[in-house]
């Protein structure tokens, strides 16, 4: 079982190391990296957005959206997590 079939409400991941970096970008054909920290990828009819952040221990100083993003790519984190996607059940008179 994939790790977006077990996360299936999941839009945002935190891919947090260089370890779990790699690991993700190369399960997913992503391209994250030290230049690159923002990915987005359509499966099954849903959007994921991955954003890459050093880990707290490390030396690297992009440790939160707000620093290993840019002010668009931010924006775009944002607006896809105010966007909750609405279940056809949740339409029903109750």
């Amino acid at each position: 079982m994939t790790v977006l079939a077990t996360a299936t409400e999941a839009r945002v991941f935190a891919v947090i190391g260089v370890q779990a970096v790699r690991e993700v970008s190369d399960l997913f054909g992503l391209a994250l990296d030290g230049n690159n920290r923002f990915a987005q990828l359509e499966r099954d009819g849903h959007r994921r957005t991955f954003v890459y952040l050093d880990h707290p221990s490390s030396g690297g100083k992009k440790k939160r959206f707000a620093t290993a993003l840019t002010r668009e790519q931010l924006d775009r984190v944002l607006d896809h997590l105010a966007h909750r996607r609405v279940r056809p059940q949740e339409l029903r008179p109750s």
